[in-house]
């Protein structure tokens, strides 16, 4: 999957907001970074990716234009077919927060 499209689509105006992104294959997903003053980063595991496109392009722009002053780092989630950032636990990595978080079962 190119991310690079995903991060095209956020669409116009929401650029200023993200630092960066990459491709993790540790973590098994799409890193964003935000320009923040905590150096917030979000996590969009693959497989949330693949099977929920259009949802996570919506869910990226609604968490672009809050505040993002808050949590530090967040994974998209796929929790009873709905869509929700999750703080990373932070007693954990956020490649242990994955495993936890995000089981291929949860992606339909």
């Amino acid at each position: 999957m190119d991310y690079s499209d995903l991060i095209k689509q956020l669409g116009s105006g929401l650029g200023r907001e993200i630092l960066a992104f990459d491709y993790s294959e540790e973590l098994g997903g799409c890193l964003i970074y935000l320009v923040t003053p905590n150096g917030c980063t979000l996590l969009i595991p693959d497989e949330i990716i693949e099977h929920k496109y259009d949802d996570v392009l919506s869910m990226l722009r609604a968490r672009l234009k809050n505040d993002n002053a808050g949590v530090s780092h967040e994974i998209l989630t796929d929790v009873n077919d709905e869509l929700e950032f999750m703080p990373a636990p932070s007693k954990t990595t956020l490649n242990d927060a994955v495993r936890d978080q995000v089981k291929p079962g949860q992606c339909g």
